[in-house]
């Protein structure tokens, strides 16, 4: 629980990616994946596929995310979402 909660915070936060303990982590999970399956993989490939990784995963879910909770804070609030009212003629 402790260790979900901190990921949390870290999501929220946006440090994830700066950490270098994180970092060299998946650049190494990611280089044995694909040396496994490409004998010549090289080092710049792999540097690619974690740019790639931090562009298309942790900035999109961070900003999915960040746009998901402000709409669900501003659509009740919104004219739309209240009980139609009825058309009275002045």
């Amino acid at each position: 629980m402790k260790k979900n909660l901190q990921r949390l915070a870290s999501f929220a936060t946006f440090d994830l990616p700066l950490n270098i303990g994180y970092n060299q982590l998946l650049l190494n999970t990611i280089h044995k994946e694909q040396t496994a399956v490409i004998p010549r993989w090289s080092i710049e490939g792999t540097r690619r596929k974690l740019i790639a990784h931090y562009w298309y995963r942790q900035v999109l879910y961070h900003f999915l995310s960040l746009f998901g909770i402000a709409l669900l804070i501003v659509l009740p609030f919104t004219p739309y979402m209240t009980s139609p009212r009825k058309n009275v003629a002045l």
